[in-house]
């Protein structure tokens, strides 16, 4: 009988991931190599979802990277490698994978709820109140990562929170001036900037912030808060 290999590993789900007494080592890797398949396949029908759109990006990327490394197509269960220290290696890989939070759909919700509760209190100031599914699409927005990329993340972040503390007033202003109720801007440029961010509630005294104006100017950010960007234009566009 093969040496017993023993793999030091916490479980994350209720799934025994040790060998099962009486398992021998080839049942053990198929065994594990359906259950990471199984979990391959509902990742793969998930992206498809409102909240999970970005889902490949996380444990599965990396899964994928590992079956290719062993010659394989999207998939795990494939022959065992022949040497010992190689059908170890992937047992470890397969095992990363399932104990990956974000190889679940409950592990990923778990992991924005995380982010999400995590930012409420650094932003608290600023009035950041995601939900995990408003998390959910702010990591997916190409809008965040360009903001990101643009101002840091922590930019980022604090004008998504001013934005999202202010999204009543917001659609109050915008509502207003569809029904042509709201008073009309002052000419000059500076000025009107200023008393836009102050009916906006996003400023006092000073035009909008560079990092706010992107986010109130980025449709898959402002979608979340379930406003159109062009019913913006009109409001923040500059003569």
């Amino acid at each position: 009988m093969a040496k017993r290999t023993k793999y030091e590993y916490q479980s994350t789900e209720n799934y025994d991931y040790d060998i099962r007494p009486g398992e021998t080592d080839l049942q053990y890797y198929r065994r594990l190599a359906k259950t990471a398949d199984q979990r391959l396949v509902r990742i793969e029908a998930l992206k498809h979802d409102q909240y999970f759109r970005g889902v490949e990006k996380y444990a599965y990327a990396r899964a994928m990277r590992d079956i290719e490394k062993w010659g394989g197509k999207k998939r795990f269960n494939t022959k065992p490698p022949a040497a010992r220290s190689l059908f170890n290696e992937k047992i470890s890989d397969m095992l990363r994978f399932l104990q990956s939070p974000t190889s679940t759909k409950s592990g990923v919700i778990e992991v924005y709820q995380k982010r999400a509760e995590s930012l409420n209190t650094a932003y608290k100031k600023e009035g950041m109140n995601l939900s995990w599914q408003d998390m959910a699409n702010v990591l997916q927005s190409g809008g965040f990562e360009k903001l990101k990329g643009d101002k840091g993340s922590d930019t980022a972040f604090k004008s998504i929170g001013t934005v999202s503390r202010n999204i009543d007033q917001i659609k109050q202003v915008i509502e207003e001036s569809k029904a042509k109720r709201m008073e009309e801007l002052p000419e000059d440029e500076d000025e009107k900037q200023r008393t836009l961010a102050e009916m906006l509630g996003l400023s006092t005294g000073t035009p909008l912030d560079e990092g706010i104006e992107q986010v109130l100017h980025d449709s898959d950010l402002m979608a979340q808060f379930g406003i159109n960007v062009s019913d913006l234009e009109e409001l923040l566009e500059e003569d």
